[in-house]
């Protein structure tokens, strides 16, 4: 029971516009990082998938054959 309070005054403590902004630009820093390595991350398995199509072995069925 008093765990339950304790928790929910602890979530709705006071934040500063400081603090605010402060926690704001980690997030931020935070993302921008991960969206970066998540763009490298789908440049670097294009770049395999292609290699591994040149090389003929990623099953690639012409899609101009597929319509007739």
């Amino acid at each position: 029971m008093s765990k339950s309070i304790a928790a929910s005054a602890e979530k709705k403590r006071y934040i500063s516009r400081a603090e605010r902004a402060r926690n704001q630009l980690r997030y931020e820093k935070a993302m921008d990082a991960k969206r970066e390595a998540w763009r490298k991350e789908g440049l670097r398995r294009a770049r395999a998938k292609a290699r591994l199509i040149r090389e003929g072995r990623w099953p690639v069925v012409p899609a101009a054959y597929e319509r007739r």
